[in-house]
């Protein structure tokens, strides 16, 4: 996987928001910023952070936190399984590992992060809450931590 790494470009808010992305914001929270996966230059997911007040470091983004993320491409439950292994290690929590599903292009999935737990919605799936604990601290550390991908981070928080 480790070949396979995934590049991430931040993209302009106004760019990405003339195509309906990202959406409405979610009652409480404010857009904070958006920001691109590519992989060998092909855009395939769309992420928007909100966060409940303003943030300029990713220290300063404290909950409530959603991310909003919408795919671009398909990807096979195999690549998924792999993108996120390569991300949070191969201990996966059996609750998530058991809610991922393959992506088809227009899906959204929406990562809900309030006093420690994470709540999971995506489509074909029923939402699923993730108590708060080390795999939680690791999967919001994916998006926000300190090994979140720099630009992921600089999308989000345009003076780190």
């Amino acid at each position: 996987m480790k070949r396979r790494a995934v590049l991430l470009a931040a993209l302009p808010g106004a760019a990405m928001a003339q195509d309906g992305f990202p959406p409405a914001l979610p009652e409480g929270l404010r857009l904070h910023g958006v920001a691109a996966r590519r992989y060998l230059g092909l855009r395939v997911y769309e992420a928007a952070l909100y966060l409940a007040r303003p943030a300029t470091s990713q220290a300063g983004a404290v909950d409530p936190a959603l991310i909003w993320v919408r795919y671009l491409r398909r990807v096979g439950l195999d690549d998924v399984r792999r993108a996120w292994a390569s991300s949070l290690g191969e201990d996966m929590a059996p609750e998530f590992e058991a809610w991922l599903r393959p992506i088809a292009a227009g899906d959204e999935e929406h990562y809900a992060f309030r006093d420690g737990a994470c709540r999971l919605e995506g489509p074909g799936r029923s939402p699923r809450v993730l108590a708060p604990g080390p795999f939680t601290t690791m999967l919001r550390a994916s998006w926000l931590g300190p090994a979140a991908p720099a630009a992921l981070i600089r999308g989000w928080f345009p003076a780190a």
